[in-house]
């Protein structure tokens, strides 16, 4: 069973306490970090936000049903207070426990159901190496996105394209999908920059932004496959490859690294994933 298929058992079987995300992760045998990013490739969200998702789905689920107690609806669903369960009510589905109680809700709200994850077969075999890279630079445009991989990214880059060869201390021609490290508590939105390799962050034009990735050992996937399905070589990477390898995920930048083989106007031609790790043993 994968990171990502028992991650998605412990939330579904776990949600109605009080139950951590760092507790899913020691179910699954990992670290939290390792967890979170196996989670998320594969499932397409953050295990924070799924298990948020869920926990909301099953009090509109007692509401809709004729739940009157709030409080009792709060505490059913592993919230410890009803302010902390309005909170998330509201992010999730726009409205508070008490509008949808007494008007339902929009007609367009997403009601999260329980993910029957199918364990993932790679339509070709995952490559991996691992090399040492020596730190560098890199500079680009900055969004943020609700989840990861996001549909979005594509507009983004195609906002970056006419930027690739005007930025001043460019170096190279290769190009840099870079999503940092995401923060201890933080459930989203996920930042990803479209960058590429400079020698200096001095003089970027406006509405770009740069970032010093330090140097570390990285495990080198290569994606063959079209640029859609990336989030499969991720979740494969992270949830299938790593457990059976020598090394640990270390929180750091990872990378899409775009070189001249990758066509940009059809997707196709395939990419390399750089994922900082380190020895097990170490």
């Amino acid at each position: 069973m994968s990171i990502a298929a028992k991650g998605l058992w412990y939330i579904d079987s776990h949600c109605r306490t009080p139950m951590k995300i760092g507790d899913a992760a020691a179910a699954a045998g990992v670290s939290r970090y390792h967890f979170a990013r196996a989670f998320t490739y594969a499932v397409g969200m953050s295990p924070r936000r799924y298990l948020r998702r869920r926990r909301v789905a099953l009090a509109w689920e007692a509401i809709e049903g004729g739940a009157q107690d709030l409080l009792t609806v709060a505490l059913d669903v592993g919230y410890g207070s009803h302010e902390a369960f309005s909170r998330a009510f509201r992010a999730e589905l726009g409205v508070t426990p008490e509008q949808a109680r007494a008007q339902g809700l929009p007609p367009t709200t997403h009601i999260q159901a329980a993910i029957r994850y199918e364990e993932l077969i790679m339509s070709t075999p995952l490559d991996v190496r691992v090399e040492e890279r020596k730190a560098f630079r890199i500079a680009g445009l900055e969004r943020l996105h609700d989840d990861m991989p996001s549909p979005l990214i594509s507009e983004q880059w195609q906002r970056f394209a006419p930027h690739i060869g005007q930025i001043p201390n460019q170096v190279g021609m290769t190009s840099y999908g870079a999503m940092p490290p995401e923060k201890e508590h933080e459930e989203a939105p996920y930042r990803y920059l479209c960058a590429v390799e400079v020698s200096s962050l001095e003089g970027l034009p406006d509405g770009l932004t740069g970032y010093d990735v330090e140097a570390g050992t990285y495990a080198i996937a290569q994606h063959r496959d079209h640029v859609s399905s990336v989030g499969q070589s991720f979740a494969a990477l992270y949830g299938s490859w790593l457990p059976a390898s020598g090394y640990e995920p270390l929180p750091g930048y990872c990378l899409e690294v775009y070189g001249a083989a990758f066509d940009p106007m059809t997707g196709n031609g395939g990419f390399e994933l750089w994922v900082p790790v380190r020895s097990k043993s170490s």
